[in-house]
């Protein structure tokens, strides 16, 4: 039976080669500039970057002309894409590297077009699987190749230079991998893809977990409706990981759903629609107060798919999965490659006009390099302003080039731009930056603690495991003495019941820290434990969503 299967796999391998050939010397390309790399020690080439691109463009066209008279066109196209491999070294940009990569991808499982959404979820679902099975067995052969390389050296005191594993890696994963994929995609190959073990991951794992999720958001619907506040910022990150997931498992619920979640996935667009309303109030809202930047451009390009995505597949017939794929393919490389309407070009300009309004608030219609501003009163308005000028700078420093900031804004860098503002006002933009994920440091500034009714201090170290110690990289905040634990708490919920007993909540106290009272200082910073205090050097916390990222102790007092 195994030498049946083992016979079945070296055929398809076999059909695979002679089918793809061009894929094949591709791939022999790819292996052949690592190795170069590798032998020269030459880093910074970044031609390997693209090799996945290309390969799977290269297979697309072996699609498109599979038995046709035009074949010669998939051989002119795969010696285009070869001489890019050999020929075009430049780093790509990031945004446009993963939407290219992602958008060939969709576009891969797009073909063969097929309209019927069952068709089109089987074939997607049958590359999906192949693409596991080929990264399995890769993944197989790897460990076992490196473990013979391993043993040997071991064994007979082999002298390794310490690239032969860099060497298996790339044979594996640029040479055996991409072809084992296409042979795992031949009919003969082919898994049965309704399954007892695919029955029970779908049913009884994804669709439950799905539902959970699904009832979570309109529980938190319901409470922001009824406290009529706004959503979280990164309540519109976790809507479309949600939608994206459940359009997933809707498109292969043709296959693999029982007969009592079908009704389910049928009118799972209609579900899906309270959690993008949450999407689009808190989207909208960021837009409204930050700007655009191209996160948010992808991130709202990803809403409208998820929206248009809802409302025609509420309907059997307009509802196509290809449709779908192929638009957001389209939508995606316009609003990355079309140069006015990109997602970079727009971010650009939309901080510009952010950083241009606040400077005309401020009484000024331009910033110039031979220019000072006036002191300016520390009042939130002005913070707020100061803040919106230095963030937008800032994006826009790391988006455009030095010509366009000259040409533009009048000032190239942050220190030009620090000089203009003066020192005084500069230092006023911590106080109102975009506090989305931004980590702030609470500071014990006086370092002054009152030991009466203390008899010893026992230093605290941070990364010790015995002795007197604390650990704070977890949920918890946990402090050992003698290797003994007398101490743990939930840092989120500590911090809250120290802002208490200070009196203070977390704004003011992050606004306000050098101000305050040696005696609200003294509260803040001492915690409760067993026989003592522990005292507090600093909280590390991040604003939105509220989360205590690090507690660092100096030591404790005990009694």
């Amino acid at each position: 039976m195994m030498k049946q299967r083992i016979a079945k796999v070296a055929q398809a391998l076999t059909n695979a080669v002679k089918a793809n050939p061009m894929e094949c010397i591709l791939a022999l390309v790819a292996v052949g500039i690592g190795m170069v790399n590798i032998y020269t020690s030459k880093y910074g080439d970044y031609r390997l970057f693209y090799y996945p691109i290309l390969f799977l463009l290269a297979n697309i066209a072996s699609k498109l002309t599979a038995g046709s008279p035009k074949r010669w066109a998939y051989y002119v196209a795969s010696l285009l894409l070869l001489a890019i491999l050999i020929f075009f070294d430049v780093k790509p940009s990031d945004s446009y590297y993963v939407v290219a990569l992602g958008c060939v991808a969709l576009a891969y499982l797009s073909f063969p077009t097929y309209t019927d959404n069952e068709r089109f979820a089987e074939n997607v679902l049958n590359n999906v699987v192949a693409l596991l099975f080929a990264g399995i067995v890769s993944g197989l052969v790897f460990l076992l190749a490196v473990s013979i390389e391993l043993s040997l050296s071991y064994l007979f005191d082999l002298q390794s230079s310490g690239t032969s594993i860099e060497y298996i890696a790339l044979f594996v994963w640029a040479g055996f991998f991409p072809i084992l994929f296409l042979a795992f995609n031949d009919n003969s190959l082919r898994l049965k893809l309704k399954n007892n073990l695919t029955e029970i991951l779908f049913n009884y794992i994804l669709t439950p977990a799905i539902i959970i999720y699904m009832l979570i958001f309109y529980a938190y619907f319901v409470k922001v409706a009824i406290q009529w506040e706004l959503p979280k910022g990164n309540v519109a990150y976790m809507v479309f990981g949600f939608g994206i997931a459940a359009y997933l498992l809707k498109m292969v619920s043709y296959l693999l759903a029982k007969e009592y979640f079908v009704k389910l996935y049928r009118n799972l667009p209609l579900f899906v629609l309270p959690a993008l309303v949450l999407f689009w109030i808190g989207t909208i809202y960021r837009v409204n107060e930050y700007g655009f930047t191209d996160d948010r451009i992808y991130l709202l390009l990803g809403g409208v798919f998820l929206t248009v995505s809802s409302l025609v597949l509420i309907s059997n017939k307009l509802g196509r999965y290809l449709y779908l794929s192929l638009g957001i393919v389209v939508l995606l490389s316009a609003f990355t490659y079309i140069p006015f309407m990109s997602a970079k070009t727009l971010g650009i300009k939309s901080q510009q006009h952010r950083l241009e309004t606040a400077l005309r608030t401020l009484g000024y219609a331009k910033l110039d390099s031979t220019v000072r501003f006036k002191p300016l009163a520390s009042t939130p308005e002005n913070r707020k302003l100061v803040s919106t000028i230095v963030s937008s700078f800032d994006y826009i420093y790391f988006q455009a080039d030095a010509e366009y900031m000259k040409k533009n804004l009048g000032v190239v860098d942050s220190y030009q731009l620090k000089a203009v503002l003066t020192e005084q006002n500069f230092a006023m933009a911590t106080k109102f930056a975009d506090k989305s994920n931004r980590v702030r440091g609470l500071e014990n500034l006086k370092s002054e603690f009152n030991v009466e009714g203390y008899k010893t201090f026992v230093q605290l170290e941070a990364y010790s495991k015995n002795g007197n110690y604390y650990k704070s990289e977890g949920a918890n905040l946990d402090i050992y003495r003698d290797s003994k634990k007398i101490f743990s708490a939930n840092k989120d919920s500590l911090l809250k019941v120290q802002l208490a007993k200070a009196g203070g909540g977390l704004r003011e106290v992050l606004e306000n820290d050098e101000k305050l009272l040696t005696e609200k200082q003294q509260l803040l910073f001492q915690i409760d434990i067993p026989g003592g205090v522990a005292l507090v050097s600093s909280y590390y916390v991040r604003e939105q969503p509220y989360k205590v990222e690090n507690i660092y102790l100096y030591g404790m007092l005990v009694k």
